[in-house]
This record gives structure tokens, C-alpha cells and sequence, in this order.
């Protein structure tokens, strides 16, 4: 037996003459536990030449502890078990999980592309912007109206054709109130090939839902100090959209630059721009729904395109407020509020004494809404939760240049405490397809002007499955 202690488990598949080291064969971390599947090998290798040009997190590679090594011997010796980074599995409870090689060839496959995004750079006209955006993100949208065809028809019994009449509602008002994000959205639908109330219906989908589904979310501030602030968020949604997710960069004349997560289609969404404006969003599961007034989407943008805080209030205010329940975490370096906006009436948060504001997906003051309201699952204790971890990490004295991307990732938003309703969300085989959801990426922006920018990792935070660190500004 070869001396090393530390064995690579090697997979490989002879019918597809996959070569032993390839990325492709490694497995996925999923609920606490770690599966690899197919025929293996096991073969001496140093880690960094078995996974060339690839991180650990990556891929969440397979580290074997030899049962003969016995400093390494424990009670639960084969027993598979997951500790943070790194999948820790034996060979025995490899060899009882063996299934079919192309299976998972193609599951992994799929997770690696779903888990690297295209990055857009829009630049020009509010029309030249959606062309681009339509034209590059061609697939995505189309891809996104089939998934929300097939949402709005099993939750809501509708049809995609009541869709876009509902649609037409919003079209109207969207082409008085907003003309250039309008003229955007046009030209988004002329690049995709597809019909203008294709594309207003995807901006207007939380509106047209009327609560029949809401995305679970996450999110936090926190005050550095006096003139900077760190934003960052948990975005949970269906994993039916997880390939149709973009990072966007948007430039216009007499605007700040914009840098946002966002669907294929969509206008606005996460992000921050060059005035050191951040958004977060939180879906709010609760009625009315008004049409005259600002889809969210549409809000998020104008945000984003906002000088600051108080800017971005005016500009909101000034066209009438948003047409349905949500709850926006708007940041600038001096300032941040939760926004808990209702078509009745709004209410905003302010820091607690530690300069933080947490929200999931219900209101917590806010009372302008048709009762009962019907609060997204688990959202109660995701509150309880993430307030608990930040007040931990206020105790250890973290503050100020302290409080990092890693930090938060790693102490917070990673968390899997009532699972899976956690603060990393974990799909539910037992719900429907339509309404199951999952952490789809994290965002940490630092709104600091001497520092400005936000990292992103797609996928399940501390999972092993997820994305490499993406950086905005790239």
C-alpha cells in the first residue's frame, strides 16, 4: 500500500472514456452529505495536479481519509460526512452508491455551466441596451418564458395568453411612467425575438402572481463606519431558473454605472452601481396588487440608477410608489433603510444600535396590506436566525474592516439551521417542481467608496457545489 495519507477517489467511466481526472466526474455535496457515483479507482494524486486550473470549491472535490491510515480512524469511519469546504467520503460508502455513470456525467455538467453565469457589458441607448441584452441573452429568455409559462399555469391556473393580458395592464403604465426603461424592454423583446408583452410580463411576474408564489430571500446590512456600508444577500428561487441568471453591467449617459445580478430579460434586480447604491430584494407574499403603479423589477432599476438613498426615495415616490408587497434593502455608504413597500403604504427600517438591518420574506411593521397575509414558509425563523448570527458576531467584536465577504458567507449566510427553510435554502423533493426553491446565489457588496465593489458566488454558499468567487466590478 502507498504511503500517502491523503488519497484522491478516482472516477472513471469506460463507456464514455472520460479521462480518470476530469472535472466533470467529481461529485456534488447536497443535505449534509456527499454522494459520488459510477465505477472508481483509486489512485495516488496531488490535489492541485488532479484539478488543474480549478479551485476546491468549484468542483467540491473527493477527499478519501484511508481506513488503514489510523491517525485518521473514527467511530464513524465509512460513514460519508461533509465538513465546509471539503466532501469527506470512504471508499465503502462509495462503492454502495453506485448508479448510472451518464447520469451523473450529465448532473455535474450541468452544474458547472449552470454555475458560471454570462457577464454582459450594456452600454448606449435605453433601446441599444435591450437590443444587446436580447440578443446575448437569446436562449435565457426563452428559456425563462417556458419556466414562468409552466409556473403561472400550476400555481396560479393560468394561462400564458391571461399572462400577457394581465401584462397589457402594466405595458401602459410602464410606457407613460417609464418610457426609457420601457423603449429598454422593447428592445430586449426585438433581440430575443420575442413579443414586447413577452418581456413585460417577465418584469411584471411578481405582480401578475398576485402572491401565487413569492422568492424566498435573506438579506442584511451592516455600518462599517460613518461612510461605508456592507450589503449582502441570500437569493432563494426556483433551481428553473438558475441557468437563465446574468451578471450585467450597465452604462448610460448622466447615470452612475450599474453592476447587477439579474434573470435573462429582467431590467433590475441585485446589485449596486458607481454612487455606491445597493439594492436587496425580499419577496412579500401579500395582496393588493395595483397595475397603474411600479413593478418591482422596474423599482430595483430605478434605484440603481439613483445618486443615493434619499435620491432613490424621491424618484420612487415620485411616480406613485410600487404596484405590489416587497421589501427593498436599499445602502449607500451613509445610509441604509428596508423598505417595506405595499401598494397601500409604505414603512421604512432603520439600523438597530449595532448598525444592522436583517429581513426575509415578511413584513415586520409594515400593516398596509389585505389581511391575512400568507408569509412565506420558515421566513419567522430565517429572521430569527440570521439576527442570532449577526448578533454572535457582534459579541466577537467584529466591526468596521472586519466585517468581509468571507465573513458573512461563511458565518451567516452558509447556515443551515432548519433546513430547508434555512438561511441557505434547501430544495424540498416532497414540494411540487414549480414551488420548490433553493439558495441560487450570495451577494456581499461593500459600498465603501475608497473600496467599491461585491463578490457573488452562485450557487449554495459552503455547499462545495458552488461557484468560484465572481467579482464586480470584473
Amino acid at each position: 500500500m502507498r504511503e500517502a495519507k491523503n488519497r484522491m477517489v478516482q472516477v472513471q467511466y469506460d463507456a464514455m472514456q472520460c479521462s480518470a481526472d476530469s472535472c466533470l466526474l467529481r461529485t456534488l455535496c447536497f443535505s449534509g452529505y456527499t454522494k459520488y457515483i459510477g465505477r472508481y479507482q483509486r489512485e495516488d494524486a496531488q490535489l492541485a495536479k488532479s484539478l488543474p486550473g480549478a479551485s476546491v470549491k468549484q468542483i467540491s472535490y473527493l477527499l478519501w481519509r484511508s481506513p488503514q491510515d489510523s491517525e485518521h480512524r473514527r467511530e464513524d469511519e465509512g460513514k460519508p460526512r461533509l465538513d465546509k469546504a471539503t466532501a469527506v467520503v470512504s471508499p465503502i460508502a462509495l462503492h454502495q452508491s453506485l448508479k448510472d455513470p451518464l447520469q451523473l456525467c450529465e448532473t455535474t455538467a450541468m452544474k458547472l455551466e449552470h454555475n458560471n453565469p454570462p457577464k454582459l457589458a450594456l452600454k448606449g441607448t435605453p433601446r441599444e441596451i435591450g437590443l444587446e441584452h436580447g440578443r446575448v441573452l437569446r436562449e435565457q429568455i426563452h428559456r425563462q418564458l417556458e419556466v414562468y409559462e409552466e409556473m403561472f399555469e400550476v400555481t396560479a391556473n393560468m394561462s400564458w395568453e391571461k399572462v400577457r393580458t394581465l401584462a397589457e395592464e402594466f405595458r401602459a403604465s410602464l410606457e407613460q411612467k417609464t418610457p426609457d426603461l420601457y423603449a429598454e424592454m422593447q428592445g430586449i423583446a426585438e433581440g430575443a425575438g420575442r413579443d414586447i408583452l413577452d418581456v413585460v410580463a417577465l418584469n411584471c411576474r411578481s405582480e401578475i402572481s398576485f402572491g401565487s408564489f413569492s422568492d424566498g430571500c435573506t438579506s442584511l446590512s451592516w455600518k462599517k463606519n460613518a461612510g461605508a456600508r456592507v450589503l449582502a444577500q441570500n437569493w432563494d428561487w426556483t433551481n428553473m431558473v438558475k441557468a437563465n441568471l446574468a451578471l450585467v453591467s450597465i452604462e448610460q449617459a448622466g447615470k452612475p454605472k450599474i453592476y447587477m445580478v439579474t434573470e435573462a430579460g429582467i431590467v433590475g434586480k441585485i446589485g449596486f452601481n458607481t454612487a455606491g447604491v445597493g439594492t436587496c430584494l425580499n419577496a412579500i407574499k401579500a395582496h393588493p396588487c395595483i397595475s397603474a403603479k411600479m413593478p418591482i423589477h422596474v423599482a430595483l432599476r430605478l434605484c440603481l440608477e439613483s445618486s443615493s438613498v434619499a435620491d432613490a426615495l424621491q424618484r420612487l415616490a415620485s411616480l406613485g410608489g410600487v404596484a405590489s408587497s416587497q421589501h427593498i434593502l436599499i445602502s449607500d455608504p451613509k445610509t441604509s433603510l428596508g423598505l417595506e413597500l405595499s401598494p397601500l403604504g409604505d414603512v421604512h427600517l432603520t439600523e438597530d444600535p449595532n448598525g444592522i438591518i436583517t429581513h426575509t420574506n415578511h413584513f415586520i411593521e409594515n400593516r398596509f396590506v389585505e389581511v391575512p397575509p400568507s408569509w412565506a414558509p420558515g421566513s419567522d425563523k430565517r429572521l430569527d436566525r440570521v439576527r442570532e448570527l449577526a448578533h454572535d458576531l457582534v459579541e466577537l467584536g467584529i466591526r468596521d474592516e472586519a466585517i468581509t465577504a468571507p465573513l458573512l458567507r461563511d458565518g451567516i449566510f452558509s447556515d443551515l439551521k432548519n433546513a430547508p427553510q434555512s438561511i441557505c435554502c434547501q430544495e424540498d423533493p416532497s414540494r411540487p417542481r414549480t414551488v420548490r426553491t433553493a439558495t441560487l446565489f450570495n451577494i456581499v457588496m461593500n459600498l465603501d467608496p475608497q473600496n467599491l465593489g461585491a463578490e457573488v458566488v452562485v450557487g449554495q454558499p459552503g455547499s462545495g457545489t458552488e461557484s468560484a468567487v465572481l467579482k464586480m466590478p470584473w
